[in-house]
């Protein structure tokens, strides 16, 4: 079995474990059977803070630019209910900067959405990053009062490691359901 060392210290910064052996009545045989990387807790941490940086910037802070330095260039972004929104950094950091200014002008309402922690699951993915999968919700924040839900989703991101980044390479928002 060829062994890739860039590979490998890509995984280790990741911060996960390199594939062991699988223990099943096949191992042995020369099939080359191995369990998936294990997704390590400093591998979570670092997911869950790229997570929180990158949905501050976009709904907190309004900053398109500083989601745009949270990505890759070549990012996808799919959603349920409007398609394709994305496949390069400029033009999701276009689609989040028009959103800021129709927030701005009063078009839109401002949100805030929630990520709900439990329903949250890393998976390690050997020599690229990660995978986080959960359930989030949004709130629509108006003047004068308190955040009212709009709707709850669920989401995946797949995180490109970039050195000692995590940047979203890829993310589907899909299963939006509107509250009642």
């Amino acid at each position: 079995m060829k062994q890739i060392l860039p590979a490998a210290l890509v995984a280790l910064a990741a911060g996960c474990q390199s594939p062991a052996p699988e223990t099943n009545a096949l191992t042995g045989t020369g099939y080359g059977l191995t369990a998936g990387p294990t997704a390590t807790p400093e591998l979570k941490a670092a997911v869950l803070k790229a997570d929180t940086d990158l949905f501050a910037a976009v709904f907190d802070a309004c900053d398109a630019d500083l989601a745009g330095t949270m990505m890759t260039e070549d990012v996808h972004f799919l959603h349920d209910k409007w398609g394709e929104i994305a496949t390069t950094r400029g033009a999701l950091v276009e689609a989040f900067r028009a959103s800021c200014d129709r927030q701005a002008a009063g078009t839109d309402f401002r949100a805030r959405r929630e990520r709900v922690d439990d329903t949250i699951e890393v998976h390690a993915l050997s020599g690229y990053g990660a995978l986080e999968t959960g359930v989030h919700r949004f709130y629509a924040l108006l003047p004068g009062e308190a955040p009212k839900l709009t709707e709850t989703g669920r989401f995946l991101i797949v995180w490109k490691q970039d050195g000692d980044t995590l940047r979203m390479a890829e993310t589907i928002s899909y299963d939006h359901s509107l509250a009642e």
